[in-house]
C-alpha cells in the first residue's frame, strides 16, 4: 500500500465503519482501535462479521515442537481464562497471519508452554512451532456466539426455539444450522439436548443473524484492527466469506481473480433483503446474471458483513493489513 492511499484510507475511516486513532509514522505503532454498528429491523435477515480483534498475550516464540510453542511470556494461567477458547495467531515472519487453536488442557499459573489443537479444522496451515522460533505472536480470544450475544442493544430476544426466538445461524458443510438463547440464558440447537454457549464462530468466517423480535437490535463491535497479514482458507464448495479487516472489498480487490488463483465458474452471493444475488466469474469478469455490468471493482462486500462463496477448488490466501 502506498503512503497516499493510506493516507486516504485514514481520512476515509468514518465512512468505512470504523475509527482509526494513534497512527505515527514511527517505528513504534499505537494499536489502531475500530468499530463498527449495524441496526438490524423486526424480522430482518443480516450476514454479521466481527472482524476486530485483541491480543490477551503478545510475545515471541522462544522455541516449538511439532505441538507445541514456548513464549517469551510466563505466568499465562493467570492471564487466560480456563473456559474461553483461543488461538495463536503470527505477527512476523515466513508464516504472518497464520492462526492455530490452543489446547486449555494443563495451563497454570506457571506456564509459558501452549499445546496446539494440530487437528483443528480452524487452523489455517500444519503446525510447526520450530518454523516460528523467533516470530512474534499473539494468542487472542475467539468470537464464540455468547461473546457475540453481548454486542446487541436491545438484547437479543429468548425463546423455546430458533423461529420464536432471535437465531444465528452458522453455515457448516453446506448447511446453515441455527441457535437461539432459551429462556435460562443459553445457546441451544433444535433437536439437542447440549449448551453451545462456547461454540466457535472462527476468524475469516460470519454469522446469518434473524431478528425475530417486533423490534429492531443494534449489533455494535468494538477492538484492534489487524496490522499483520490475515490467512485465509477458501474451502472448496460452499463457504462463507468475512476478511481479517474492517474495511468493504470488490472482487478486485479481494483478488478473486485468475492472477488470484480463481477460476472460471466460481461465484459469489451477496444477501440482498431477504435473498442472495448470484454473481459468476466468467475467468475475465464478474457478472450478475441479465446485466452487462462489470462487477469486478463493485464493492460487493460491505465493511460490516460478510458474503458467501462457491468456489470449484480450495484455495489459501493471505490478505495484507490496510494498516501497515
Amino acid at each position: 500500500m502506498t503512503k497516499s492511499s493510506l493516507k486516504l484510507l485514514l481520512l476515509s475511516a468514518t465512512f468505512l465503519g470504523f475509527s482509526i486513532s494513534g497512527f505515527a509514522q514511527t517505528t513504534v505503532s499505537t494499536p489502531v482501535v475500530g468499530f463498527q454498528s449495524k441496526q438490524i429491523a423486526s424480522g430482518a435477515l443480516s450476514v454479521l462479521s466481527a472482524p476486530f480483534t485483541e491480543a490477551v498475550v503478545n510475545a515471541t516464540v522462544i522455541s516449538g515442537t511439532t505441538t507445541s510453542v514456548t513464549l517469551s511470556q510466563s505466568g499465562l494461567g493467570s492471564l487466560l481464562n480456563s473456559t474461553d477458547p483461543i488461538y495463536l495467531e503470527v505477527l512476523s515472519g515466513s508464516s504472518e497471519g497464520e492462526r492455530y487453536d490452543i489446547s486449555l488442557t494443563g495451563i497454570t499459573n506457571a506456564t509459558d508452554t501452549l499445546t496446539i489443537t494440530t487437528g483443528s479444522a480452524n487452523n489455517t496451515s500444519t503446525f510447526s512451532g520450530n518454523a516460528l522460533v523467533n516470530s512474534s505472536v499473539a494468542i487472542r480470544k475467539h468470537t464464540t456466539l455468547n461473546s457475540l450475544r453481548s454486542n446487541f442493544s436491545p438484547a437479543l430476544k429468548t425463546g423455546s426455539s430458533a423461529t420464536v426466538a432471535d437465531a444465528i445461524s452458522i453455515l457448516a458443510a453446506g448447511v446453515w444450522t441455527p441457535y437461539y438463547v432459551d429462556s435460562g440464558g443459553n445457546w441451544r440447537r433444535s433437536g439437542s439436548l447440549s449448551t453451545f454457549n462456547n461454540l466457535v464462530i472462527p476468524p475469516g468466517s460470519a454469522v446469518m443473524f434473524k431478528r425475530n423480535d417486533s423490534s429492531s437490535t443494534t449489533f455494535t463491535i468494538t477492538g484492534q484492527v489487524r496490522s499483520n497479514r490475515f490467512a485465509k482458507n477458501y474451502k472448496s464448495g460452499l463457504s462463507v466469506y468475512s476478511p481479517g479487516f474492517p474495511i468493504a472489498y470488490s472482487p478486485n480487490s479481494m483478488g478473486a481473480n485468475v492472477a488470484g488463483g480463481w477460476q472460471t465458474g466460481d461465484l459469489i452471493y451477496v444477501l440482498t433483503g431477504s435473498s442472495f444475488l448470484t454473481y459468476t466469474y466468467n475467468g475475465t469478469n464478474w457478472r450478475r446474471s441479465g446485466l452487462l455490468t462489470n462487477f469486478d471493482n463493485s464493492q460487493l462486500l460491505t465493511s460490516d458483513a460478510g458474503i458467501l462463496v462457491r468456489k470449484a477448488t480450495a484455495l489459501n490466501v493471505t490478505e495484507a493489513s490496510p494498516v501497515n
